[in-house]
């Protein structure tokens, strides 16, 4: 009886954990943990040599809009970066590949929702290792001759995993 009454105990306390963690004002705490770079900067975003826009899930279909829409995480990122553009003023490289790659449905809707043109466009990657890998290498055949290239990486917070790349 007494082990009965301790499962049930256990059970309704898993419960109500994972209730917790899955509301917003929790879920947004814990991941200001994963938050290890600063915000963008408007002065030190103005000296990047462009701006690299993740994907932020696979697009869906929508009949009653043009072909594929951005997923809702996409679409907080494409904004971000149409806001960070009008700002700075900085070349955007979009990355993302797939069946139907993330990278052209960012771009376009960039430029008809947002009058934002991108750069260039890297449409091969299936993950966020290879995101950067191809970026690095498409940005370091298309910008000047540098020492060091400096970039602005629109994504999540949790999206950032420590990457050496």
């Amino acid at each position: 009886m007494i082990f009965k009454t301790t499962m049930g105990w256990l059970a309704w306390l898993a419960l109500i954990f994972l209730y917790l963690l899955s509301v917003a004002p929790i879920a947004h705490l814990l991941a200001r943990g994963l938050e290890i770079y600063p915000p963008v900067n408007g002065s030190l975003c103005k000296k990047a040599d462009a701006m690299v826009l993740l994907g932020g899930g696979r697009p869906r279909n929508s009949a009653e809009l043009e072909g594929y829409q951005p997923t809702p995480l996409s679409l907080e990122r494409i904004r971000y970066t149409a806001l960070l553009y009008r700002e700075c003023e900085v070349p955007i490289l979009a990355t993302g590949g797939g069946k139907r790659p993330e990278s052209e449905m960012m771009a376009r809707v960039l430029k008809n929702d947002y009058n934002v043109d991108v750069s260039w466009i890297e449409t091969q990657s299936m993950t966020t290792r290879q995101n950067a890998q191809n970026s690095k290498k498409l940005l370091g055949n298309k910008l000047p001759d540098k020492v060091q290239t400096t970039v602005v990486l629109i994504t999540h917070a949790w999206h950032m995993p420590l990457l050496k790349i």
